[in-house]
């Protein structure tokens, strides 16, 4: 354990490890350890100590009036930090994230689309002397839809000129 005050040299003190938690957050595992307040000023005598609180709300309770009333009625020397004070860089970070993934996949959809659209407008100035030939023969645009929706082949045009020409 690693303490910021004065004199470290001063009797050093035997701890029994009793539990290890682990958060998956490197700056949480790497640099804390828990003790109890007496303890710690068994340890740490010259250190002011303060405890601290943590109140888990119900689902439904607005986080800010609850920070709001509870700094109004307890004394004045008692600071309350919500979660979000405490993480507000965590939580900056994920919203920084989420916006940098949003355009990402925002700029990936608009060049899928762009590509889909390109595709079909060369397709359809490809197929534009095949679709005037049609017109010319009488087909509608539904009939000529349906021809090149089923397949683009020889036998397409057969069956659908079949259709058009028996009935």
């Amino acid at each position: 354990m690693l303490y910021s005050g004065k004199d470290m040299s001063k009797g050093a003190k035997e701890l029994k490890v009793c539990g290890i938690i682990e958060y998956g957050l490197y700056d949480l595992d790497s640099r804390l350890a828990y003790v109890s307040l007496d303890t710690g000023k068994t340890i740490f005598p010259e250190a002011l100590f303060t405890s601290s609180l943590r109140i888990r709300l119900n689902d439904g309770v607005k986080l800010e009036k609850a920070v709001n009333d509870l700094e109004e009625n307890l004394p004045l020397n008692t600071r309350v930090r919500s979660w979000e004070d405490i993480n507000y860089g965590m939580l900056e970070s994920v919203k920084l994230d989420k916006l940098v993934i949003t355009f990402i996949l925002s700029m990936l959809i608009a060049v899928a689309v762009f590509n889909v659209v390109a595709t079909l407008f060369l397709l359809t100035r490809e197929m534009r002397p095949e679709i005037s030939m049609l017109q010319v023969l009488g087909l509608n645009m539904f009939r000529i839809t349906r021809m090149f929706f089923l397949k683009r082949s020889s036998l397409a045009y057969q069956v659908i000129l079949w259709e058009y020409c028996s009935g």
